[in-house]
């Protein structure tokens, strides 16, 4: 009866997992952002660095899943994916996906939060292994 259960359960949070990264992409897909106003010339504006996001929709990637901090992994992976790196895109993305899940682990010691984080963690490794081909850069073997 318990594994029954625990299958249920596993079965349920892989659902919702998958429900909530659908629509993160589904908003960052469907969302124009055309907001762009002039800042008065007195003012400085300070933009912070968006590790994990780019231009465009991906824009809408966030640095964070609740408490657990991604930025660090996201730029470890975007100096991967860069000109000087001599790595192949599959070892950077790997790389980026343990990393994450180490985040993960620290952050979140046990629990449905940190199975959660988790799945967070694997929706942007496919997400990096399915679209983001064209944004490699190293020398190694790009596939």
């Amino acid at each position: 009866m318990n594994e029954t259960r625990s299958k249920g359960n596993s079965r349920l949070l892989k659902a919702g997992i998958s429900v909530f990264a659908a629509t993160i992409i589904s908003l960052g897909m469907s969302t124009v952002a055309s907001a762009e106003q002039a800042a008065p010339e007195t003012k400085q504006v300070s933009v912070k660095k968006d590790y994990c996001g780019g231009k465009g929709p991906s824009k809408w990637v966030p640095d964070h899943w609740g408490k657990a901090n991604f930025a660090g992994s996201c730029k470890r992976h975007d100096a991967c994916y860069s000109p000087k790196s001599h790595t192949d895109r599959l070892t950077c993305d790997r790389a980026f996906r343990n990393d994450m899940r180490r985040v993960c682990h620290d952050t979140y010691a046990s629990g449905v939060k940190q199975r959660l984080c988790l799945g967070m963690a694997n929706t942007y490794y496919k997400a990096v292994r399915k679209y983001a081909k064209s944004h490699y850069k190293g020398s190694g073997d790009p596939s």
